[in-house]
C-alpha cells in the first residue's frame, strides 16, 4: 500500500475513533459540553466498516492466505482485544455495582450477566432481531457485524461450488436481517479496494475526485447532513443500530470513493518523518481497544468517583485519564496478538504464521 494512502487510513481510524468516544462523552450525563454530536459516533462506525472492507481486502490479496490462516488471522485480530476486553467489563462494572449499583441501573439489567457476555463472545449479540450488549459496554453491538461479515466475505472467497452455496446460506441466517442491513457498506470498502486495482485515471483526474469527495464528506458530517427518513430511532427496536440503513448506506459509499481516489493517486511522496509515522501508527492501532474500552471507564468514572460534568477542567482531566489509560494497555494488548495468533494458528492447523491487519 503506498504510504501516503496508509497515513490517511490510519488518520481515519483515529478520527472515527475518537469520534465515538467524544460523541459518547458529549451525553449529558458524563458531561455537559458537546464535543462531537451524539448523532456523528454513528456515522464513525460506518467509517469503520468502510475501512474493514478495504483492509480486509487488502491483506488477502497481498498475504494470499488460505482459508484457515485467513479465520485464524481474523480471530487473534478480534479476541487479541474483545476477550481483555469483557473481562475488564466484568471485573469494573462488578466493582462499579458494589459502589454505587443506582447510577449502573441507569445503564444495565443485572440479571443474565453471564449470558449476555457469553452471546457476546460468540458474537450473536445482534443476530437475527437479538440485540444485546455485555453489561455497559454498548459499543461491543458493531463486532457482532463485523464479525459476520468476515465470515461471509471468508466463506466466498476461499469455498467453492455447493460448500459456499450451503455455508453462506447458513451465515446469512445466523447473522439475519439488521446485520445483513448494513453488508452493503463493507461492501462498498472491499469493492474500493478491488476497483483500485482495475481502474487506471490520470493524477489530476484522482485529486478532483479526492477533494471533491473529502469536501462532501466533511461537510456531511459538520452539518449533520441525514437526507433519507430512518426506520426507527438508533439502538431500538425492531433494527435497532440498522435503523438508519439508508443515510449509512450513502455516507458509505461517498467515504469508499473517497479511498478509491486516494488509492488511484499517483504522488512521489516519501512520507513523513519516521518518528512522526510511528506515533501515528502507534495512536491508529490503539483505536480498537478505545472503542471497546471506553465506554465502562466513562461509567465507572461518573458513578464513583462523581466528577462534576459541568466543570470544564474536571471533564479534560477525565478525557486525557482516559485516553492516556487506553493508549497504554493498548501497547500492551497488541502485544499479546502474537500469542492469541499462535494460539489460533495450533487450532486451525495453520503452518505458516501471518498476521494481517
Amino acid at each position: 500500500m503506498k504510504k501516503y494512502c496508509s497515513l490517511y487510513i490510519d488518520l481515519l481510524r483515529i478520527f472515527a475513533a475518537l469520534g465515538v468516544f467524544l460523541g459518547h462523552f458529549s451525553m449529558k450525563y458524563f458531561s455537559n459540553f458537546t464535543m462531537m454530536p451524539f448523532g456523528i459516533a454513528h456515522y464513525c462506525v460506518v467509517v469503520f466498516f468502510v475501512l474493514s472492507g478495504y483492509l480486509i481486502c487488502f491483506t488477502t490479496t497481498r498475504n494470499k492466505k488460505t482459508l484457515r490462516e485467513y479465520t485464524s488471522d481474523r480471530f487473534s485480530r478480534l479476541y487479541s482485544i474483545i476477550f481483555p476486553a469483557l473481562i475488564f467489563t466484568y471485573l469494573l462494572d462488578g466493582i462499579g455495582l458494589l459502589l454505587n449499583q443506582p447510577a449502573y441501573l441507569n445503564f444495565i439489567n443485572p440479571s443474565y450477566q453471564w449470558l449476555k457476555f457469553g452471546v457476546n463472545l460468540i458474537f450473536l449479540q445482534q443476530s437475527s432481531f437479538f440485540n444485546t450488549n455485555p453489561s455497559t459496554n454498548n459499543p461491543f453491538w458493531s463486532l457482532s457485524y463485523e464479525f459476520w461479515y468476515y465470515a461471509f466475505f471468508g466463506a466466498y472467497l476461499y469455498l467453492t461450488k455447493w460448500k459456499r452455496a450451503v455455508i453462506l446460506i447458513l451465515i446469512a441466517g445466523i447473522m439475519g436481517i439488521k446485520i445483513a442491513m448494513l453488508f452493503p457498506v463493507w461492501l462498498f470498502g472491499a469493492s474500493a479496494f478491488y476497483l483500485s486495482l482495475k481502474i487506471k485515471v490520470n493524477t489530476s483526474t484522482a485529486i478532483i475526485f479526492v477533494l471533491l469527495t473529502m469536501a462532501v464528506l466533511v461537510w456531511m458530517f459538520a452539518t449533520h447532513f441525514r437526507p433519507f427518513p430512518q426506520l426507527g430511532k438508533i439502538g431500538f427496536a425492531p433494527f435497532y443500530y440498522s435503523a438508519d440503513v439508508f443515510n449509512d448506506t450513502l455516507y458509505g459509499f461517498i467515504l469508499a470513493l473517497n479511498l478509491l481516489s486516494i488509492s488511484l493517486l499517483k504522488v512521489d511522496w516519501k512520507g513523513l518523518p519516521e518518528s512522526a509515522e510511528n506515533k501515528i501508527k502507534y495512536i491508529s492501532a490503539a483505536t480498537f481497544s478505545l472503542y471497546v474500552f471506553h465506554f465502562p471507564i466513562m461509567v465507572f468514572m461518573k458513578a464513583v468517583i462523581n466528577y462534576d460534568s459541568s466543570n470544564i477542567f474536571q471533564v479534560c482531566a477525565v478525557l486525557f485519564f482516559i485516553l492516556s489509560f487506553i493508549l497504554v494497555i493498548s501497547g500492551w494488548l497488541e502485544k499479546s496478538r502474537k500469542s492469541y495468533s499462535n494460539f489460533f494458528n495450533k487450532l486451525f492447523q495453520v503452518r505458516k504464521k501471518s498476521y494481517g491487519s
